[in-house]
């Protein structure tokens, strides 16, 4: 049973049979006994009943889709604009879903005197439940027709599409898996109302001069703030932020400062991209999120399933400590000047000191040494250790290059003794932060973190 504010409950009926998947080959006009599609591949506008009401969405389904792998869904709302084809055309969401092989869907609403608007796509400011029964309708519809992966079922939206995306987050939590709102406002209920089932991750991307969508409270009504206030306490998240500012460049007309919440259940994540100067436009007219926004919103929801983390692969760290031969005493010429696999160390180099742990780079030795006795530092361990474990790899699996990377560094002291080396020293804070470190830069990645190993050398 699903609850939501203002109506009679949302219950979800017991499943239809299943049908047919749909071929991959080109369509020009799909019948069944729900309603109809018409168009051809990869683009349908097709018609359901609801409620007792004709409801229309267009779907694309990519010409990379097979039907041979199970691919994720996106459901996209956009906010009150007539023609609502034309943000997908500028947000590049067709040429995405065809690289990252998705399919999305966008609904399109009723009207407040049940009209059905074929070019407007204002989402209720009300409270009701139809909305939420139709796309939870939607999902085992299209999930019948195609190969889908429902434990990766996300909603996107802009401006006033975020009247349903928050909403399905709290109401229909057990089969979205994550969020993202862009320049949106909050549906207009008390978040005390909220019953979520999992750990959500949400992405916010917001400017403090939206006056359509604000970013502080009024009226008592929850804004933007306060929605992530509750997610990032729902989700178990350190309530201290990580903010990264970054600068306007070249035509850009804002900076941006990138705000996320570590530390939350089962590797979800909160995650704010704020523009300052922006109001309610598309925020590439503002500045670079990295790559575009659409591209940045795939980014962060593809990450996540209703099954935890998506990972990309997964990332060892190799971590050397020690005394003097950890820190390559008197290993010069350096001579792992390149890197042959995927293999990665800290910006510093393998010997990066705490202060050098904000970015990751190709594993190489450096010619950065910490220490007292840095002048006799040299080439380190590190390098030849993970290309040769690498190598060996090689030798048993097909390319595995592509798939394997080691993370290698070296917290070792030249000249200490076991003691000076132990827990509550500056050294073995060093080792931490590396693995700390490490573990942040591999999940932003997309990667998974693994502790391999400490190798200790004296």
């Amino acid at each position: 049973m699903l609850a939501a504010c203002g109506e009679e409950p949302y219950s979800r009926p017991i499943d239809s049979p299943s049908r047919d998947l749909v071929s991959p080959s080109a369509t020009t006009e799909i019948h069944d006994a729900e309603g109809r599609c018409t168009g051809a591949r990869p683009l349908f506008v097709c018609s359901i009943m609801s409620g007792g009401l004709a409801r229309h969405y267009t779907i694309y389904v990519p010409n990379s889709y097979s039907a041979i792998e199970s691919v994720p869904l996106l459901f996209v709302f956009e906010g009150n604009e007539t023609g609502g084809f034309t943000r997908i055309d500028h947000a590049e969401l067709r040429s995405l879903a065809e690289s990252q092989r998705f399919i999305f869907v966008i609904p399109q609403k009723i009207s407040e005197n049940n009209e059905v608007q074929m070019n407007l796509t204002h989402w209720a400011s009300s409270d009701n439940t139809s909305d939420v029964a139709l796309i939870d309708i939607l999902i085992d519809r299209i999930a019948d027709k195609y190969l889908i992966d429902v434990s990766r079922v996300y909603a996107f939206d802009n401006a006033s599409g975020g009247l349903i995306s928050d909403k399905l987050a709290c109401f229909l939590s057990d089969r979205f898996a994550a969020i993202a709102t862009v320049s949106s406002f909050a549906f207009h209920s008390s978040l005390s109302d909220c019953n979520p089932t999992h750990a959500t991750s949400v992405l916010q991307i917001r400017g403090p001069a939206n006056a359509s969508a604000p970013v502080k409270s009024i009226n008592q009504k929850p804004t933007a703030e306060a929605i992530v206030d509750y997610w990032v306490n729902y989700n178990g998240c350190d309530t201290n932020p990580s903010i990264e500012s970054w600068p306007r460049q070249n035509n850009e007309q804002s900076a941006i400062d990138f705000i996320s919440y570590p530390n939350c259940i089962n590797d979800v994540e909160v995650h704010v991209y704020q523009i300052r100067n922006a109001s309610h436009l598309w925020p590439d007219v503002y500045g670079n999120l990295h790559s575009d926004a659409s591209n940045s919103v795939w980014n962060f929801l593809s990450r996540h399933s209703l099954n935890g983390r998506v990972w990309k692969g997964t990332t060892q760290h190799l971590l050397f400590y020690g005394q003097s031969l950890s820190n390559g005493w008197k290993g010069r010429p350096i001579l792992s000047t390149t890197q042959p696999y995927n293999n990665l160390t800290f910006f510093g180099g393998p010997m990066s000191d705490i202060t050098q742990l904000d970015s990751l780079k190709p594993l190489v030795e450096g010619t950065s040494y910490f220490g007292e006795n840095s002048d006799y530092a040299g080439e380190t361990p590190a390098s030849s250790a993970a290309n040769y474990v690498v190598q060996l790899l090689e030798d048993e699996t097909p390319k595995p290059g592509d798939e394997v990377k080691i993370l290698a560094s070296v917290a070792g002291e030249i000249g200490k003794n076991i003691s000076e080396l132990s827990f509550g020293s500056p050294y073995y804070d060093r080792l931490i932060a590396q693995v700390q470190a490490g573990r942040n830069l591999i999940h932003k990645s997309g990667s998974k973190y693994s502790f391999g190993a400490i190798v200790w050398i004296q």
